[in-house]
C-alpha cells in the first residue's frame, strides 16, 4: 500500500493504492503537477507499530499520527546510534617496589559523568579520594 500526495494546480488530494508506482496521464492544459511519496522516519531504538485509537493511526512508541491508510511498510525505521563509555586505563610502578603495578581507571559515560578508579591504598587514604594517580589525567 503506498499512499501519495496529489498536486495539481495549488489542489492537493492524498491518493492510496497497492502499487507504489504512481501512474498519471497529464491532460495538458494544467501548468503545474506535483507528485510526493508519503513515507514516515521513525527514529527509535524499538522498531515501529501501529495502532488505532478513535479512528485515528498512529506509530508507536514514538506516537505520531499518521494517514488512516498507512501500512508499516510507508514507514522507515532509522534506529540511533548507540554511545558507549569511553574508557581510559593508566599503569603505575610502585617506586618503593617495582614489582607492583597499580592501575587507575577514568570511565566518562555518553551522559557526561566521569567515575574514577585506582587500585592503590593512596585512593582510600586521600580526603577527596583522589589519589596521585588520579590526578594525573587532569
Amino acid at each position: 500500500m503506498a499512499i501519495f500526495k496529489f498536486t495539481k494546480d495549488d489542489v492537493t488530494e492524498t491518493i492510496v493504492q497497492d502499487s507504489s508506482q504512481f501512474n498519471f496521464k497529464p491532460d495538458g492544459k494544467t501548468k503545474f503537477y506535483n507528485v510526493q511519496r508519503v513515507v514516515y522516519y521513525h527514529e527509535h531504538p524499538y522498531p515501529p507499530a501501529l495502532i488505532t485509537i478513535n479512528s485515528k493511526k498512529y506509530i508507536i512508541p514514538t506516537w505520531v499520527e499518521v494517514h488512516p491508510e498507512t501500512k508499516l511498510s510507508d514507514i522507515i525505521h532509522v534506529k540511533p546510534e548507540v554511545k558507549h563509555p569511553v574508557k581510559e586505563v593508566k599503569e603505575f610502578t610502585s617506586k618503593s617496589d617495582p614489582s607492583i603495578t597499580y592501575k587507575a581507571t577514568r570511565t566518562i559515560y555518553p551522559s557526561g559523568e566521569v567515575k574514577h578508579y585506582c587500585n592503590c591504598p593512596g585512593k582510600w587514604r586521600a580526603k577527596d579520594g583522589m589519589c596521585k594517580h588520579l590526578k594525573s589525567f587532569a
